[in-house]
């Protein structure tokens, strides 16, 4: 046991300046985590709250681009059977007056946004129908329908966040299409919306009172409590951490496009999908395992090396997103917590494939351990060089995702998920992974004015390809990689 100050101090001095570093970090982090350990409490009645940092970088950018859809999130339902109208439309009611954050509008004051919620908000349910002659509608019409609604902008200062259309189809066939603004909603919540309107349905329906807990907190507690937090020598360690992680690093992905990158960005996409053999589905898990890395992991490594092989470029930066629910408070909730987390691939030299894993293992470690800082902070802060047409830090977006939710359970019906023919790209490139039981399976996501539907289904081949070779062969350096044939 050290017995005085001047012992620890000596014995620090001894260690090696990685593990003092690492000290460090453990100690900042601790200090941090103790700044965070204060529970989210209900605010006071009347008592004002902020935007969270997300929602004003949402905010901001519809006022650089008002009109936008880009940030429209939409659901989609087949239902069969009858449908109870009115009970449909007071399960959105209820849901929209159960969630603040589905009813606040932004007040734009001295150029800032201060929210304002709306009382005694309600959720119009618009009734199509798209039927012809024959009692049946078209995919043309419904398509043309379900894109028209999906690229209709919110007005951020007075719209509920929340839209419904109740499209008929057939006999008693119908879609439900609901579109949220980003701003209110993210991932997860979608999830929460469908276990509510599950319960609300199902109550309203068989005439009795719906039967949900009652929320403890709402998502203005959640971004007052960040606000407070998330400031002076709390937020400048995150940030201290942060600045050192990203050094030197190269914001910019010169990725080769088919087209020239517009003047401004567009958002309009375009998305194909993919899936890995059993083989190297078992490969993945098993490399996994002795490498003690996630499959989410090894994706990231493979990732930046394809990134690489196709810039030239030897340290690569990827974004992806994390839901940010640390705290049992915020699980119940509907509203935009997820982050963006940057993640760093570096291969200096010519490195094996497995030194490229375990690097990118380690980085993802300790990205996920400072996740808490918002993305849109960062960008405020290191205040990269803005490129026209480019996302700010990171071009490319990674995700791992676990099978959908299911879809809402409703009385009298059958509900199955309608795909969507048509995407937004938030990104120039986004590649996704859906670990399923059996299989691994994937989408590329693109922007439709860079690239072309034959180079993104290159991409996703070279991907597949990649990760089978690296799982595999992982002793590979990558010069070998790349010159040995596939």
């Amino acid at each position: 046991m050290v017995g005085s100050v001047s012992e620890l101090r000596g014995r620090i001095g001894e260690l090696s300046p990685e593990k003092r570093r690492i000290l460090e970090q453990q100690l900042l982090k601790r200090r941090a985590g103790n700044a965070r350990a204060e529970a989210i409490r209900p605010r006071a009645p009347g008592e004002p709250f902020p935007f969270s940092f997300s929602q004003q970088r949402l905010w901001f950018l519809e006022q650089f681009s008002p009109g936008s859809s880009a940030y429209n999130a939409t659901l989609t339902m087949r239902l069969d059977g009858r449908v109870d109208v009115d009970a449909l439309s007071r399960a959105f009611d209820t849901l929209v007056a159960r969630h603040e954050v589905l009813r606040t509008v932004a007040d734009d004051v001295g150029g800032l946004p201060e929210p304002r919620i709306l009382e005694d908000a309600q959720v119009p349910l618009r009734r199509i129908d798209l039927r012809g002659p024959d009692g049946t509608a078209s995919q043309e019409r419904i398509d043309a329908e379900l894109q028209a609604e999906t690229s209709r902008s919110f007005d951020l200062s007075r719209d509920v966040m929340v839209r419904v259309g109740l499209l008929q189809v057939g006999g008693e066939s119908h879609l439900l299409h609901i579109v949220l603004h980003h701003i209110a909603c993210d991932g997860w919540s979608r999830g929460v919306l469908f276990d509510e309107l599950s319960a609300l349905y199902n109550a309203y329906s068989q005439d009795r009172a719906p039967d949900l807990p009652e929320l403890r907190i709402q998502y203005g507690d959640f971004a007052l409590w960040q606000q407070r937090w998330l400031q002076g020598q709390a937020l400048a360690t995150e940030l201290d951490w942060w600045r050192e992680y990203l050094a030197g690093a190269n914001t910019v992905l010169d990725l080769p496009t088919d087209h020239p990158r517009p003047a401004a960005q567009t958002f309009t996409g375009a998305r194909l999908q993919f899936t890995l053999s059993e083989e190297v589905t078992d490969a993945v898990r098993e490399f996994g395992r002795q490498e003690r890395t996630t499959v989410f992991m090894t994706g990231l490594a493979v990732l930046g090396i394809l990134l690489s092989f196709e810039t030239g470029q030897d340290d690569i930066l990827v974004g992806s997103p994390v839901a940010n629910r640390q705290r049992a408070e915020t699980e119940p909730l509907i509203g935009f917590f997820v982050n963006t987390l940057l993640f760093r691939v570096r291969m200096p030299g010519d490195p094996t494939v497995r030194e490229v894993v375990r690097q990118a293992r380690e980085n993802a470690i300790a990205a996920y351990s400072h996740q808490d800082v918002p993305f849109d902070k960062l960008v405020e802060v290191l205040r990269p060089r803005r490129h026209p047409g480019r996302n700010p830090l990171f071009q490319v977006n990674y995700r791992m995702q676990g099978p959908p939710p299911p879809p809402p359970q409703l009385t009298g019906l059958k509900t199955t998920r309608a795909p969507s023919a048509f995407s937004m790209a938030r990104f120039d490139l986004a590649l996704g992974i859906v670990d399923t039981p059996t299989q691994l399976r994937g989408y590329v996501e693109y922007i439709a004015a860079l690239f072309e539907r034959t180079t993104a289904q290159r991409l996703a081949d070279r991907f597949c390809e990649l990760l089978g070779r690296a799982v595999t062969q992982p002793d590979l350096r990558l010069s070998e990689l790349r010159a040995t044939p596939i």
